[in-house]
């Protein structure tokens, strides 16, 4: 699966300017989000049907920028829904991370992320595999990740993802935009 190598080159997106040193648990810190109640555990069991196991929760600090998200997945496989949200970025470092991020898919997918109207200040879809997707959202200098994957239908669709980032995204914008 191509996953593993884009989340390996991502990994290597977060070493940009910006980004210093290893990750460092960031708890307490008013730049993490809880990225779990952006869509919480039963609209993901609504959105799948199925049981939905605890979430993983994690947030890292990387020089300036700190990195939250919340994993959720179904027990039958049936849908996964990542969310991760980076605060901390200069809007020239998040332009650097933009162009790195473009260049990165198009090497490991052969395709290149597709801009998406109507959320966020700009968003970029990205097609992972036939049913893994990711859908990256720009608010202000934040960062936004919406990925969705599973067996089910729509998993990991542009329409299926789009709508729980457009969720997720309002939910962001309501409790963190304004608190920088």
């Amino acid at each position: 699966m191509i996953w593993p190598i884009v989340a390996t080159m991502l990994s290597l997106v977060s070493a940009s300017p910006g980004w210093v040193g290893a990750p460092v648990a960031a708890a307490g810190r008013t730049d993490s989000v809880d990225v779990c109640a952006l869509f919480t555990e039963e609209e993901v069991a609504a959105l799948s049907g199925d049981e939905v196991r605890a979430p993983r929760r994690t947030t890292y600090r990387f020089g300036t920028v700190t990195s939250s998200s919340c994993w959720y997945r179904t027990d039958k496989g049936s849908w996964s829904v990542k969310m991760n949200v980076e605060r901390g970025r200069s809007a020239e470092d998040l332009q650097g991370m933009l162009k790195t991020l473009k260049g990165v898919v198009t090497q490991t997918t052969t395709q290149s992320l597709q801009p998406v109207a109507g959320i966020g200040d700009e968003a970029y879809w990205g097609q992972v595999g036939p049913t893994n997707g990711s859908l990256h959202v720009v608010i202000g200098t934040d960062f936004l990740t919406v990925q969705t994957w599973g067996k089910a239908p729509g998993a990991g669709t542009l329409e299926k993802t789009k709508g729980v980032a457009t969720v997720v995204v309002n939910r962001f914008k309501e409790k963190y935009a304004a608190s920088k």
